[in-house]
């Protein structure tokens, strides 16, 4: 009886820190969203205003409708990530080249605001396949990327690579940029959901939800990650992931 009570206590805990957290996601997104929308509607607003007078469209108003537009996008696929790596935990396990998860982030990464920006390292060369789910890897990457791009703008040069580590059975992965770098005091909170950077230090906009997912995936895989950074040194992220799966 006492252990029965026990297991219905644990499980009434858990929903009931489920159901704070879909609280917080609620509040989290209309918020994003709501100024996303904003931004949307007084630029186009705008556009409209100078197309009625027979005025040309700046293009600085285009383009920050597009980047919104992106913003509101990547909070979208933030949130459905995190809520589906939440929910089930699954992996789809596969044997990956470390070299190809690379380029392959870099190439979907360098668009033409940043082309060259994204640059790999030799280190990888060195590292054996691994069995991991290479959706989610891409996507830890392709965060740390993005997060850094978005933060300190298109001129910032990110660099990528990876080595083996703890003996070769395992591969630690590393995103560096040479931006603003992020406050002491935000390092301990950087990977909680919705704990984004909300100073000088790192100007932009964040999801939230980007460090708190790739933290999520990485832990799935059995692995760590972790952030070192100081005010005008750039960021150095750094993820490990077993070899073997386990």
């Amino acid at each position: 009886l006492i252990r029965l009570l026990m297991d219905r206590s644990f499980r009434n805990e858990q929903l009931a820190r489920l159901e704070r957290a879909n609280r917080r996601t609620a509040r989290f997104m209309v918020h994003d969203f709501k100024t996303h929308l904003g931004c949307i509607l007084g630029f186009t607003d705008l556009l409209l205003a100078r197309a009625d007078r027979g005025d040309a469209a700046p293009a600085t108003a285009h383009d920050r409708i597009r980047r919104q537009a992106h913003r509101m996008l990547a909070a979208v696929r933030d949130l459905l990530a995190f809520a589906a790596l939440q929910e089930t935990g699954a992996l789809r396990r596969e044997t990956i080249s470390v070299a190809y998860l690379l380029h392959e982030v870099a190439a979907e990464l360098s668009l033409p605001a940043h082309v060259g920006g994204v640059l790999v390292g030799e280190s990888h060369r060195a590292c054996p396949s691994l069995r991991a789910d290479r959706r989610l890897l891409a996507r830890v990457l392709a965060n740390l990327v993005s997060n850094a791009i978005r933060h300190n703008g298109p001129a910032t040069e990110v660099f990528i690579d990876a080595e083996p580590a703890a003996g070769g059975s395992a591969i630690r992965f590393l995103c560096e940029d040479d931006g603003h770098g992020i406050a002491p005091d935000a390092l301990p909170t950087l990977f909680d959901e919705f704990a984004a950077p909300d100073d000088a230090s790192r100007p932009g906009d964040s999801t939230g939800l980007g460090l708190a997912f790739a933290r999520a995936a990485v832990e799935a895989h059995g692995g760590r990650i972790g952030c070192e950074s100081a005010p005008g040194e750039g960021a150095r992220f750094c993820f490990t992931v077993p070899v073997d799966g386990t």
